[in-house]
C-alpha cells in the first residue's frame, strides 16, 4: 500500500502568525503559490491555518491597499481538512475531494506539518521512482559487466 509520505515532494510554504502580509504576498509570488500554511513556530510547526491568496486579494479590493500592518495571524483562516503522514493515497485523494481541495497539508502524530500533498503528487512520486529503478538496474548491470570480460549479449 502506498501511503502518502512517501509522496510529498516538497516543503509545504509555511510562515508564524506574525509574518507580515508583505512578505507573505511576495513569497507567494516568487514561489507561484496559491497559499501559505501558518504555523506556530518554524521549529514545531504545528498547523494553526492557512492563508490563500483569494483571501489577501479581497482585503486589498476592499481596503485599496493591503495595510502593512496586517500579519499572517489577522488575515489566516481555518485548516478545513488534514491528513496524517501515514494515510493511504486513495485516502488522501478522498480528502481532497470532499473538501474540494487543490492542496492538503500533511502532518505526523505529533501534529507537526511535514509537507503538502497534491492530486500531482504520485504522478511525479511514480515518474521519479521509475527513474530510480532504471538508474539502480544501470548501476547493477556496469557492475555486472565489469568483473566479467565478456560484454552483455544484446538479443536482435
Amino acid at each position: 500500500m502506498d501511503i502518502v509520505k512517501d509522496f510529498l515532494l516538497d516543503k509545504a510554504p509555511m510562515c508564524t502568525p506574525l509574518t507580515s502580509i508583505e512578505n507573505i504576498i511576495k513569497f507567494m509570488a516568487e514561489n507561484d503559490a496559491d497559499e501559505v500554511f501558518v504555523v506556530d513556530t518554524m521549529e514545531e510547526r504545528h498547523l494553526l491555518g492557512v492563508i490563500y491568496k483569494e483571501d489577501i486579494d479581497a482585503i486589498a479590493a476592499e481596503d485599496g491597499v493591503v495595510p502593512e500592518s496586517l500579519n499572517a495571524e489577522r488575515c489566516m483562516r481555518s485548516v478545513c481538512a488534514s491528513a496524517e503522514n501515514s494515510i493511504s493515497l486513495e485516502e488522501c485523494q478522498r480528502i481532497l475531494d470532499d473538501n474540494h481541495l487543490k492542496h492538503l497539508p500533511v502532518i505526523d502524530e505529533e501534529g507537526h506539518l511535514t509537507g503538502s500533498y497534491d492530486w500531482v503528487n504520485p504522478i511525479k512520486g511514480i515518474k521519479e521512482k521509475i527513474i530510480q529503478k532504471k538508474e539502480d538496474k544501470e548501476a547493477r548491470d556496469v557492475m555486472v559487466n565489469e568483473g566479467s570480460p565478456v560484454a552483455p549479449r544484446h538479443r536482435t
